[in-house]
């Protein structure tokens, strides 16, 4: 008697930076991030830990993770992440800083859209009620104001010549 053994093969990091992340797997307030070089370890770990009653679902061809924004609002999802260790610039979200999820139900559920079903435009698909995208914040780095007050100290000394 033989035996076949199946696995499914991860996404590759190629497959994933042709995944469309404007295509929403939910119009209820999420939280996930740009998942272009595939799911990075312990991100899992880290939305699981912040998402709290909401499941972690995978999205975009099992390129991402999201969650809904349930009994948080965004920011605070957000930030919760951030101290996670996931990249800020790759975290997005689909309402507003005060927004959360509406739904009761928490259960997993299948994505509305999956990655790359879009009409084929651009950007984030829009429809009645749709929130505008969450902005997360970003660090400004020392080096970053050093380079600044050096070009405006030059541009003071040189007005003064």
């Amino acid at each position: 008697m033989s035996s076949v053994a199946t696995s499914a093969a991860a996404p590759s990091a190629t497959s994933c930076t042709q995944q469309s992340f404007s295509d929403y797997p939910t119009q209820d307030v999420f939280c996930a991030f740009d998942g272009r070089s595939g799911i990075p370890d312990k991100y899992e770990d880290h939305f699981k830990t912040c998402c709290k009653d909401a499941p972690v679902q995978k999205w975009a061809n099992d390129c991402s993770l999201y969650c809904l924004s349930a009994g948080q609002p965004v920011s605070s999802l957000i930030s919760c992440l951030q101290e996670q260790g996931v990249t800020p610039g790759l975290i997005f979200c689909n309402g507003n800083n005060t927004m959360t999820a509406t739904a009761t139900d928490l259960s997993p559920t299948k994505p509305t859209g999956t990655a790359g079903s879009g009409s084929g435009t651009s950007g984030p698909r829009q429809s009645t009620g749709a929130a505008v995208p969450a902005v997360v914040p970003q660090g400004v780095s020392k080096a970053g104001l050093g380079m600044l007050a050096m070009i405006a100290i030059s541009a003071f000394a040189g007005a003064m010549l």
